[in-house]
């Protein structure tokens, strides 16, 4: 899908500028197993793996590393940081995994320990990435429907968005020349108990 083809096209831009060799390997989005392309990334002699893609086959693949025997470092896009995919694993299946997350539970930072305390007494359960991101997204539009000449006005909510330069939750939002707004990741790991935690932050 698109989400899984824009991650490669990043990763292999980045990987030819700097001359890293790699392989690469897709697989349709309602695929049962995906054993032949982790055999195929084997063979091929990897000692990595990038792995860029939607939940449910995240989940295939995960199992399909693990019953291969596959073990090295695997770097993924930020399902491993999402309830819904973990509790569809074993904890063995995701050990030592790492992955880009916008949000994680032990981050230090004192406004993202007031958010997941706030969110854990309100609904019972620790927060996870996507809630963190949609409550840190929807301060942020809000901000800027308060700023916007016109709120009613979809020019004027779209010039506003272009000034954004927010404090949310997850990251700072300021909005650069081509409209990114996020300029910062977390990077976690996954560690027992199907427990993810805080590698660092970097911009």
């Amino acid at each position: 899908d698109v989400f899984g083809t824009g991650g490669y096209t990043v990763a292999s831009e980045y990987y030819d500028s700097i001359g890293i060799p790699y392989t690469a390997e897709s697989h349709n989005v309602d695929d049962a197993d995906m054993s032949s392309q982790v055999m195929k990334i084997m063979q091929a002699g990897c000692d990595g793996v990038l792995i860029w893609t939607s939940n449910a086959p995240y989940v295939i693949l995960a199992r399909n590393i693990y019953e291969l025997g596959f073990e090295v470092p695997v770097m993924t896009n930020p399902s491993l940081s999402d309830g819904g995919v973990i509790a569809l694993c074993e904890e063995e299946w995701l050990e030592s995994w790492y992955a880009v997350s916008d949000y994680a539970a032990d981050n230090p930072d004192a406004d993202l320990v007031d958010f997941g305390t706030r969110f854990e007494d309100l609904y019972g359960v620790p927060a996870d990435s996507v809630a963190a991101v949609y409550y840190s997204l929807g301060h942020m539009i809000c901000d800027a429907f308060a700023r916007a000449e016109d709120p009613h006005n979809r020019e004027a909510v779209r010039e506003a968005l272009a000034s954004t330069d927010y404090e949310g939750v997850v990251t700072h939002y300021v909005c650069d020349n081509v409209r990114d707004l996020v300029h910062s990741i977390n990077i976690i790991t996954m560690n027992e108990g199907l427990q993810y935690g805080y590698v660092g932050t970097y911009t």
